[in-house]
């Protein structure tokens, strides 16, 4: 038969109400920095989001702003174009003038070299 003394399950008892408590209190420390962890990680979650707004933003901003600097290009080409053709239009009429001119002087002087070779 075993015996059973009285103070040895007091004691027991105590040891196990002193671990229950124990455990106790590493479990609300391992809340606490689980706590801690999750308050992190949403500050980090929001910062993130906030980091791809603001860099959205930013490329927007980019291609807007390369979209205007093509814009401003095709525009300047076509300005440029356009105060081109009247250069060109002058500097066609000139040659076209120069030619004229010098046809004409040929003619004179294919004249003039014919009637003195007939005389």
């Amino acid at each position: 038969m075993v015996e059973v003394n009285p103070n040895n399950d007091s004691q027991q008892n105590q040891n196990d109400e002193s671990d229950v408590k124990e455990l106790e209190a590493q479990l609300n420390e391992i809340e606490s920095a689980l706590d801690n962890l999750e308050s992190q990680n949403d500050s980090i979650l929001a910062k993130l989001k906030d980091i791809l707004e603001s860099n959205r933003e930013i490329r927007k901003e980019i291609a807007s702003a390369k979209k205007d600097e093509v814009q401003e290009s095709k525009t300047l080409s076509k300005k440029q174009e356009g105060d081109d053709v009247p250069q060109l239009q002058q500097m066609h009429d000139l040659s076209i003038n120069k030619k004229g001119t010098s046809s004409k002087g040929d003619l004179k002087n294919e004249k003039a070299s014919s009637k003195s070779k007939k005389n």
